[in-house]
């Protein structure tokens, strides 16, 4: 394992800067029943804190790897305040669907090919939360069970809003 990170104080304590870059190399892991072998981990983090009352996280990366192909890349950037919660913040994922179900193997699923990549926009106003972003499945082949894709993509635009009233007007189902 290899971290460096770096702190700055400025301003008597007003404002901090911070760094950090983690690296887990030749990881071997057990998920379930799974096994990964010879992968790498790959953090990375920056932001600042003003008063520390508002954050800002500039940057967050999660990369997943194993023998030198990506599996999984996660990115996120994130200006935080506390007491109105998590006001706004920018996510982008993409999945490497054949390395990561190599991986990580299903039962009755098999990918010869494909990737899978999020970005979503998540934005708070008060109670009201919405999400915009669009999803995309690209050059998606494979079996599932005896269901076969060849060849296969999709895009699908995000845009879902939630407000207290939504959830109050749906009421539990009685047993």
């Amino acid at each position: 394992m290899n971290a460096q990170g770096k702190l700055l104080s400025q301003q008597a304590g007003k404002l901090v800067t911070f760094e950090l870059n983690s690296q887990i190399a030749n990881l071997t892991a057990k998920v379930g029943s799974n096994q990964i072998t010879q992968a790498v981990v790959t953090l990375r983090a920056s932001g600042k804190a003003t008063d520390l009352k508002q954050f800002n996280l500039s940057e967050y990366s999660l990369q997943l790897a194993q023998l030198n192909q990506q599996l999984l890349t996660l990115s996120a950037r994130a200006p935080m305040i506390p007491k109105a919660r998590l006001p706004t913040w920018q996510m982008t994922m993409q999945a490497f669907l054949a390395r990561l179900l190599q991986a990580f193997p299903q039962p009755d699923v098999n990918v010869s090919s494909g990737t899978a990549s999020l970005k979503a926009h998540v934005v708070q106003k008060g109670d009201t939360q919405s999400v915009n972003g669009n999803f995309a499945l690209a050059d998606f082949t494979g079996k599932f069970g005896t269901s076969e894709l060849q060849s296969f993509g999709v895009n699908a635009d995000i845009d879902i809003a939630n407000t207290p009233q939504s959830f109050r007007s749906i009421k539990p189902l009685e047993h």
